[in-house]
C-alpha cells in the first residue's frame, strides 16, 4: 500500500497554472515527498489549458471557435485548442516531480473543483457531458495532453478529470457514452497505463436498462481499470453523523472503497480522504483518525490512499474558496509552509509501510449481497461493521452479478417484491443445499418461496413503525421494526426473540447446509440510528453476526477478543502470517491476540502485544510452532 495527496500550488490553488511559480512548484514536491508520499493527483484546469472562445455571427448562429478575437494556430497544439504555454508548464511539473521522486496522476477534463464550474469560455451554458461539440473537443483536449505527457516516466495513470459527473447531468446512458469516449481517447495515445475513474457518488444499478441510477459502480468496471472513492463524512448519506475517530466512521472509507471495488469486479482506491474543516476534528483528531484509516485499508487490500490536500487554501480570496469554507483548512502543510500534525504522522506511518513484507489479502469470510429496491450503501456499510466486530471479513456483490463461490452468504434489508430475482434467490437457495450458511434480513421485503424453505409458517404482516428490543444469544439491542411479520416456527430454531418470547430470528437446517432468517432490518438500523455501534457493550448487534459467523470466525490463526479491535490474517509464502490489529477507538485498550493451536507469535515489525494506543495498530508474524 502506497500514500499520496492531491495537489494544488501552495501559492494559488486553482490559479497555479495562470500564476505559474516553478520554484514554490518544486519547493511543494520536496515537501510533499519529505513525508514518504508516493504519488501526487494533480488537475490541469480545463479553461487553463483550452482557452477556446465561440464567435458568433447573425441571430447567434455558430461560426468559429478562437482563441479569443484570433483564429486558432495552424499546429498541433491548435488544432487540439490546447495553450502550449500551458503544456510546458505542465511537463515542467512533471519534471520537478520526478525529480522529487514522485509519481503522478493527471485528472486531465478538470471542470469542477471544489464546488466551482470551469469549462472554456466557449461551453459556457451548455452540458458538456452531452454537447457533441463540447465533447468533441474534449476528446481533442484529452488525446493531445496524453500525447504530449505518455513518455514521461513521472505520469502513474490517467482520468477523466476530478468529479467529472458534477459537471452537468446525464441519465446512465449518457454517462456511459461520456465515460467510454473519454476513456477510449486516453487509450487510444496510451494503451499502456491505467485509467482510472475519478468521479463521486457512485451507486449499484439494479439491472442492464435500470435508469434510475446516473453514474453506476457496474458501468465504471466496464470502462476503467480503477475505481476511486472519495468518503468525506460531510457528502456521504449517514457519515456525518458521529466523531470520525470512532469505530463507525473509521471504516467508512474502508467500507465505501470495498463496496465500490467488489460490485465493479475491478481495483478500487481512496482517491480522496480528508475532514474537510476544523468543525469536524482538530489537528491531532485527524492525525490519529488517518493513521487508524491507512491500517484499516492495508487490511483490506486497499492499495493507495490520497489525503485532500497537500496545503492549506485559506488565504485565498477568490472562488472557490470565498465561497466555501470547508475548501480552507484541508492541507497537510499549514500556509506557513510548517507541517501539521497529520503530515508528520503519514512520515511514521509511510516508515511503517516501507518496512512492511509484501501484504497479501485476507481470505474472505463471506460474501455480502446488496440487492435492489435498497439502500444498497447503508447496509453494504452496516454488514461491514457488525461483520468486523464478529471477526468476519466481507466482499460484497449485486444480486444481478454471478455468485462468487464462498461458504457463507449474507443478504442484509431485502425491502420490496423485486429485491431478489427468482433465479438468484433460488441459487442462493441451492448453494444452501450444499453445504453454504446463508442469512437473509429484511426490511419490507418479499421472498417465495419461503415458509417451507426455512422451516416456518407465515401468519400475517403489519406495519407497525415501532422500537423492539431482540435478544440473540442472551445478548439484548434495540432496533427499529417498520415491518411485523407474525411467523411461527415449524422446524426451524427460535434463534432470536422480542420481548415477550416472539421469534424474530430463525435458524433451518436445510440440505447440507443453513437458511436464517431475520425479520428485522439490522443493517440499515447499525448505520441509521446513529453511534450506538461505536458502544458494542451497550449495542451488542453484532451477537446475530456471532450466532451464525462463530464457527467461521474460530478458524482464523488470529483472532481478537475485543469488538472494537479488528484483526486479519495475511498468508505468507513460507506458511506462515502477517497479522495486523487495529484499535478502532480512541481511548487506549489490552489486547492479545488469541492465537489458534498450533500457532505462535514471531517478529513484530509495529507496535508492541499487551497495550494499543487509540487509533493505532499493532502488526506481527504469526508462524507454525
Amino acid at each position: 500500500m502506497i500514500t499520496g495527496c492531491n495537489y494544488w500550488a501552495s501559492h494559488a490553488g486553482i490559479r497555479m497554472w495562470s500564476d505559474w511559480r516553478e520554484e514554490v512548484v518544486r519547493e511543494d514536491f520536496r515537501k510533499i515527498a519529505s513525508l514518504g508520499i508516493s504519488v501526487v493527483r494533480t488537475f490541469p484546469l480545463w479553461p487553463d489549458f483550452q482557452p477556446l472562445t465561440l464567435l458568433r455571427s447573425a441571430a447567434g448562429n455558430r461560426r468559429e471557435l478562437t482563441f479569443g478575437d484570433f483564429p486558432l494556430p495552424s499546429t498541433e497544439a491548435g488544432r487540439a485548442g490546447v495553450d502550449e504555454t500551458m503544456v510546458e508548464r505542465l511537463l515542467r511539473l512533471l519534471d520537478l516531480a520526478g525529480e522529487a521522486g514522485l509519481k503522478v496522476e493527471l485528472g486531465l477534463v478538470t471542470g469542477w473543483m471544489s464546488g466551482r464550474l470551469f469549462v472554456p469560455p466557449a461551453f459556457e451554458g451548455c452540458n458538456v457531458l452531452t454537447d457533441p461539440l463540447a465533447i468533441r473537443w474534449q476528446v481533442r483536449f484529452v488525446r493531445y495532453l496524453v500525447r504530449r505527457c505518455k513518455d514521461h516516466p513521472a505520469v502513474a495513470c490517467w482520468s477523466p478529470g476530478n468529479e467529472c459527473n458534477c459537471l452537468g447531468h446525464a441519465d446512465r446512458h449518457q454517462a456511459w457514452v461520456w465515460c467510454d469516449i473519454i476513456a477510449a481517447a486516453i487509450r487510444r495515445e496510451d494503451p499502456a497505463r491505467p485509467v482510472s475513474g475519478g468521479m463521486h457518488s457512485l451507486a449499484p444499478a439494479a439491472d442492464a436498462g435500470f435508469e434510475a441510477v446516473d453514474w453506476s459502480i457496474q458501468d465504471h468496471g466496464e470502462l476503467f481499470d480503477r475505481v476511486n472513492t472519495h468518503p468525506y463524512p460531510l457528502f456521504t448519506p449517514h457519515a456525518a453523523t458521529g466523531r470520525i475517530d470512532a469505530f463507525r466512521n473509521l471504516f467508512h472509507a474502508v467500507a465505501e472503497t470495498r463496496f465500490y471495488a467488489d460490485i465493479a469486479g475491478i481495483p478500487g482506491a481512496i482517491e480522496e480522504i480528508g475532514t474537510l474543516s476544523p468543525s469536524f476534528a482538530g489537528e491531532e483528531t485527524k492525525a490519529a483518525y488517518l493513521r487508524n484509516v491507512i491500517f484499516n485499508a492495508l487490511a483490506h487490500d486497499i492499495p493507495l490512499l490520497a489525503w485532500w490536500c497537500a496545503f492549506e487554501q485559506r488565504d485565498l480570496a477568490y472562488a472557490p474558496y470565498d465561497w466555501n469554507a470547508v475548501e480552507r483548512e484541508l492541507g497537510l502543510f499549514r500556509t506557513d509552509g510548517a507541517p501539521k500534525p497529520v503530515a508528520e504522522m503519514l512520515t511514521k506511518v509511510n516508515a511503517v509501510l516501507a518496512a512492511l513484507p509484501p501484504v497479501s489479502p485476507a481470505v474472505a469470510d463471506a460474501v455480502c449481497v446488496l440487492s435492489k429496491n435498497q439502500d444498497a450503501w447503508s447496509n453494504a456499510w452496516g454488514a461491514m461493521l457488525l461483520a468486523e466486530q464478529a471477526g468476519l471479513r466481507l466482499r460484497f456483490a449485486f444480486t444481478d452479478a454471478p455468485l462468487p463461490d464462498c461458504g457463507l452468504y449474507l443478504v442484509p434489508g431485502v425491502s420490496g417484491g423485486s429485491a431478489l430475482s427468482r433465479r438468484t434467490y433460488l441459487e442462493l437457495i441451492e448453494r444452501a443445499r450444499n453445504g453454504a450458511t446463508v442469512y437473509l434480513s429484511l426490511d419490507d421485503g418479499v421472498l417465495s418461496p419461503l415458509d417451507d424453505l426455512f422451516g416456518i409458517r407465515s401468519i400475517h404482516r403489519e406495519m407497525p413503525d415501532d422500537e423492539v428490543v431482540v435478544t440473540v444469544g442472551g445478548q439484548s439491542f434495540p432496533l427499529h421494526r417498520p415491518v411485523r411479520y407474525a411467523i411461527e416456527p415449524q422446524g426451524a430454531a427460535v434463534a432470536g426473540t422480542l420481548a415477550r418470547g416472539e421469534g424474530v430470528f430463525f435458524d433451518h437446517r436445510y440440505g447440507k447446509g443453513r437458511l436464517l432468517l431475520l425479520t428485522l432490518p439490522l443493517e440499515r438500523h447499525a448505520v441509521e440510528q446513529g453511534t450506538a455501534v461505536n458502544r458494542p457493550d451497550e449495542w451488542p448487534g453484532r451477537a446475530v453476526y456471532e450466532y451464525f459467523g462463530a464457527e467461521v470466525a474460530a478458524r482464523h490463526a488470529a483472532r481478537s477478543n475485543d469488538p472494537l479491535v479488528t484483526v486479519s490474517c495475511h498468508p505468507v509464502s513460507d506458511g506462515g502470517m502477517l497479522v495486523i490489529a487495529v484499535n478502532n477507538r480512541p481511548e487506549a485498550a489490552a489486547f492479545e491476540p488469541l492465537l489458534a493451536p498450533g500457532w505462535k507469535t514471531g517478529e513484530f515489525f509495529y507496535g508492541t502485544p499487551g497495550r494499543l494506543a487509540g487509533n493505532d495498530a499493532v502488526i506481527f508474524r504469526i508462524e507454525r510452532e
